[in-house]
């Protein structure tokens, strides 16, 4: 997979420094969009927590939040700056749970660090891990943008139209909603309720 080449050689501050010129600075807008659907008390699991760019904004704030990541260099950045963060370094593919969670995070593109296949196995897992009513958000560029650019960064592109009959036939209540960024990039929330 070429993009395990582009994290495994992009810096932690490079990746932040990727997200502001995404999602804008301050409270960026993907983090302000999730925030408007979440609550307070709900068990959360973030999937490529990476830096701990939303981690950090629900920490110690009544999100009970657990942050997966892949990546040892982000991981130990997260880690290093939420020290009491609930953390697991681990891929999603070996990650195994008994709890359920009330929502589950593939913030910034993440679906797309995953093949076709391995999407429709992930989606499925995610729904196995959810708590009846619990839900899942995915965050992508809408069909009118074109993902991050940079070399050897392949993602596997994710549009709500496209996988609508199939989440359905998981058992998802789906919806989609557009918003803009604070850098004037489109992107989609694809919210999937158990």
């Amino acid at each position: 997979m070429s993009n395990e080449l582009v994290y495994k050689n992009l810096t932690p501050e490079e990746l932040s420094d990727f997200a502001v010129k995404t999602f804008g600075k301050n409270l960026p807008s993907d983090i302000e969009e999730i925030l408007k659907i979440i609550k307070k008390d709900q068990k959360i699991l973030e999937i490529g927590c990476g830096t701990g760019r939303i981690g950090n904004v629900l920490i110690g704030k009544g999100f009970d939040y657990t942050g997966l990541e892949r990546y040892k260099n982000y991981f130990d950045y997260f880690k290093k700056r939420e020290n009491n963060a609930n953390l697991i370094l681990s891929t999603f593919e070996d990650f195994d749970s008994e709890e359920k969670f009330d929502v589950i995070l593939f913030s910034w593109t993440v679906i797309g660090d995953f093949n076709f296949e391995t999407q429709k196995a992930t989606l499925k897992k995610t729904y196995n891990l959810l708590n009846k009513g619990g839900f899942c958000i995915l965050d992508n560029p809408s069909m009118n943008q074109k993902y991050n650019q940079t070399k050897h960064y392949e993602p596997t592109p994710f549009y709500f139209e496209n996988w609508k009959k199939f989440l359905e036939n998981l058992g998802f209540k789906c919806e989609s909603k557009l918003y803009k960024t604070k850098t004037n990039r489109e992107r989609e929330l694809t919210i999937l309720v158990k």
